[in-house]
């Protein structure tokens, strides 16, 4: 047979309220110590009041986990609906060319370059240009949608850029090397 604890005689008996209780379990920091210390030695005495407030506890977290794990889904989700753009076979990233001049020296001269990148299923091409020191990114979505909104993140250096007008091209800083770019429609 369950026997209940007999509540502490040693402590005065102390008024509790339902704002102690609820302290105690939501709170317990703010709750007074003589208080926090008489309901921890007599929860007996406030079972019901203390059961009723954790389930209230207990709910709050459950129903925190679920929206954190529907966000966590959402992301998830989303990331698995982003696309991953390639390089198109040949130039892999922006590169210096070596030109040997007459007088058998040589100088770094920086050339115009493109690098083409397209997903599998060829929603979207990519052209990154290198033009007079400028870096050029044009987005090309095969289905243009007039309030489309994307968000590119180059990879490997994570960088990402907002392209509000996919009409226009948006200037990028320099990268030593680009392996791949993902593209998410922004919402």
């Amino acid at each position: 047979m369950n026997k209940v604890p007999k509540p502490d005689i040693t402590i005065n008996k102390m008024d509790i309220m339902e704002e102690d209780i609820f302290k105690f379990v939501f709170y317990p920091d703010e709750l007074d110590a003589e208080k926090k210390n008489y309901l921890s030695k007599n929860e007996a005495l406030f079972r019901e009041q203390i059961e009723f407030c954790r389930s209230i506890l207990n709910a709050q977290n459950n129903a925190a986990i679920k929206t954190k794990s529907r966000n966590i889904a959402e992301e998830i989700l989303q990331k698995i609906s982003a696309d991953v753009l390639l390089p198109v076979k040949g130039k892999k990233s922006f590169m210096e060319k070596q030109v040997t001049l007459a007088a058998a020296t040589t100088e770094a001269v920086k050339q115009s370059e493109a690098i083409t990148f397209t997903d599998t299923n060829s929603k979207f091409l990519i052209r990154l240009i290198e033009r007079n020191g400028k870096n050029f990114l044009y987005l090309f979505p095969k289905e243009e949608k007039a309030s489309a909104r994307y968000k590119i993140t180059l990879y490997p250096s994570q960088k990402s850029y907002q392209i509000n007008n996919p009409s226009e091209p948006i200037e990028i800083d320099e990268e030593n090397s680009i392996q791949k770019i993902l593209i998410e429609e922004d919402k």
